[in-house]
């Protein structure tokens, strides 16, 4: 009776104290922030793709190349609280729509999503204040250019078909996609223009480029599509074009804002004054995401802001192409497409 008691006046006065609803709610967000970077860490560390076979926590950080053992189980419990991980015994399996996605293999973009936000995101938010108060950009990303091209993938949905349609009205022969990271937008264009004798992708990042060919060989085009790492400002002579159709897509911001104009006068440059362009970027308009990447990307190195839609049209008449539409994809989503045309 004694400890019900006390229990009852514990409640009472915390109800009596302010600000308690902001206490519930930060309480709640801890625990999605939690479970975000717990995800994340069992995908990049590949504990994820081990517990596709459930296994005791030695098995599983074997599988992983992981040599902390009481480590892992520590990661795993976490995994069984915030309800993504279950046990049973002495053995872990995944559990919950998340984590049997991810250790499906079949939703890329979700890995790479939740990847990410632990790899890149949360160092960034982590010096954050330091960046405010005048340190410069810092190489965030730097070694995850494979798990960046998979979370990408996000937005292939809405990117992939239109890609897909703007290439099938062209009837392009020969298509360049810059930047292609792992190829999915290749693989949307192929399909749409099955007669197309030549379909190349170049990324800078090697790791990006090597999962790009594994998805190639895995989708079965690894016959008609090639990626090879490469810069677009020191193209191979094979890759000089002239090209029917250039893409850049998702990766107009890795150059600064007075660059841009000349990124795209290379690009018509490419396509002989003759051919299109087709350039995708998110846009920080009223996206929460779109403003979390225009942020993520200020304070990176080798990255910076967002371009906006009239920037991206501007751009592209300064360039010389007569033909420039460029507009939301989708209205509120925060992803610009523009079509070029000389």
């Amino acid at each position: 009776m004694a400890a019900g008691r006390r229990a009852v006046g514990t409640a009472r006065a915390f109800l009596r104290t302010r600000h308690n609803g902001a206490r519930l709610l930060a309480a709640r967000d801890l625990r999605s922030f939690l479970r975000l970077q717990c995800i994340g860490v069992l995908t990049h560390s590949g504990l994820a793709d081990a517990l596709r076979t459930p296994g005791e926590p030695a098995d599983l950080a074997a599988r992983a190349d992981l040599t902390d053992v009481e480590l892992t189980t520590a990661l795993l419990d976490l995994g069984v609280a915030v309800r993504q991980v279950r046990r049973r015994g002495t053995v872990y399996r995944p559990r919950g729509a998340r984590m049997r996605a991810i250790t499906s293999g079949r939703a890329p973009d979700v890995a790479g999503l939740v990847a990410e936000a632990t790899a890149y995101d949360s160092p960034v938010y982590a010096g954050l204040d330091a960046h405010l108060r005048g340190r410069p950009p810092a190489p965030y990303d730097a070694g995850l250019g494979e798990v960046i091209a998979r979370a990408s993938r996000a937005a292939e949905p809405i990117t992939g078909p239109w890609l897909a349609a703007q290439a099938a009205r062209t009837r392009a022969a020969r298509v360049l996609d810059i930047g292609c990271g792992s190829a999915v937008n290749l693989r949307w264009i192929a399909e749409a223009l099955p007669s197309a004798e030549v379909v190349r992708g170049i990324d800078l990042d090697a790791d990006a480029v090597a999962g790009a060919q594994a998805n190639l060989v895995a989708w079965g085009l690894e016959d008609r599509v090639a990626v090879t790492q490469a810069d677009l400002r020191a193209l191979p002579t094979d890759l000089g074009g002239p090209w029917d159709v250039a893409v850049l897509a998702q990766n107009l911001y890795y150059w600064p804002v007075d660059e841009r104009t000349a990124v795209l006068r290379q690009l018509r440059d490419l396509t002989a004054g003759t051919g299109t362009v087709l350039v995708l970027s998110a846009i920080p308009a009223r996206s929460v995401f779109g403003r979390h990447l225009d942020l993520v990307l200020r304070v990176t190195e080798g990255c910076y802001r967002l371009p906006t839609i009239d920037e991206l049209h501007r751009h592209a008449t300064e360039a010389g192409f007569a033909s420039v539409k460029a507009r939301d994809l989708i209205p509120s989503v925060g992803l610009a497409c523009l079509v070029a045309r000389a």
